[in-house]
């Protein structure tokens, strides 16, 4: 029989990962089940191209673990926003298919949700990822902090657990794009970041470029700050104000000086380079919020269920 209320529920976003499904949700059940903690495993699979599928059918053959097949490949954050919706538990736990999350952290984390802690972010001490890739998770954590108007774990990626209460505000709404690490910084309440070791991957190859980092860091800031607009705005005033400065002095030099009429045409020239270059980038940054605007107001699902696996009850999904 399935437990209908577990204690605690873990959300598996996985985009081809058949390599590691079956060996974290063993690792999962060894440890849980050894601290007498009622759980429930939710799997979505993202849409995969590879057997990912069929080795969480597998699975899900067993009273523990549930599973979700989106109709095509929405994006991790999708996942595991599709995945809390689905979720029961008195306790919500995100974290990666590929072993760099210790299942053996559970435990702990859900004790803290039990002294009343309403996030636990798993801050990573420690990574193995390349020099660059590194760097650039600092920069834009660092980035995102100062932008935000509310407190921000540093160094925090999804690997985190929150309470009933904070997985049932953040899916009172469709989110068209959540940044989940985001989204559990904004609710507030009680929060508390635990440090841990991230391990090396030990499946599969990681899904997201230096490109797709990017991509995502944008959507996070965009989405939860307007400092971007207002840096555009400052940088608007500051490049006004040097072309104002700029034009008195060509005057004042054509009237003191008599510069002949065609000086002046290389720097003339950068100067427009340069505007036509920042117009652009203003453009570029009203059109991520524009497009957060577009997402919101079309009135269609934020994602579609292909298949399930497990759910013996309706589950909350996009209508």
């Amino acid at each position: 029989m399935r437990d209908p209320n577990p204690e605690c529920s873990v959300v598996l976003p996985a985009f081809n990962e058949a390599s590691g499904i079956a060996e974290l949700v063993h690792s999962l059940d060894q440890i849980l089940t050894g601290h007498q903690i009622s759980f429930e495993i939710v799997i979505v699979d993202d849409g995969s191209t590879d057997a990912t599928w069929q080795q969480i059918q597998r699975c899900a053959q067993g009273s523990k673990v549930k599973a979700l097949r989106l109709a095509r490949n929405f994006g991790q954050q999708i996942a595991i926003y599709a995945g809390i919706r689905a979720t029961r538990g008195d306790v919500v736990v995100v974290m990666d298919v590929d072993g760099q999350d210790p299942p053996s952290l559970l435990p702990q984390m859900i004790d803290h949700i039990r002294d009343g802690y309403d996030v636990v972010n798993a801050v990573r001490a420690g990574r193995k990822e390349p020099l660059l890739k590194r760097a650039c998770y600092r920069l834009f954590y660092r980035c995102f902090r100062w932008m935000a108007p509310f407190p921000i774990a540093l160094d925090s990626g999804d690997f985190s657990a929150v309470s009933r209460s904070v997985a049932d505000t953040l899916c009172s709404g469709e989110q068209h794009h959540p940044f989940y690490r985001g989204l559990r910084s904004w609710v507030g309440g009680r929060q508390l970041n635990l440090p841990y070791e991230r391990h090396e991957r030990k499946h599969g190859e990681s899904k997201y470029s230096l490109s797709g980092l990017f991509l995502l860091g944008v959507e996070g800031i965009t989405g939860f700050s307007k400092a971007p607009l207002r840096v555009c705005a400052v940088l608007g005033a500051a490049i006004a104000a040097l072309s104002l400065t700029y034009t008195v002095v060509i005057v004042a030099m054509k009237l003191s000086l008599g510069y002949p009429d065609y000086a002046g045409w290389a720097s003339l020239a950068s100067l427009i380079a340069f505007l036509g270059g920042v117009q652009l980038m203003v453009l570029g940054v009203l059109g991520e919020y524009l497009g957060h605007v577009f997402d919101a107001v079309k009135g269609i699902p934020s994602y579609a269920i292909r298949e399930r696996e497990g759910f013996d009850l309706t589950i909350k999904e996009a209508d």
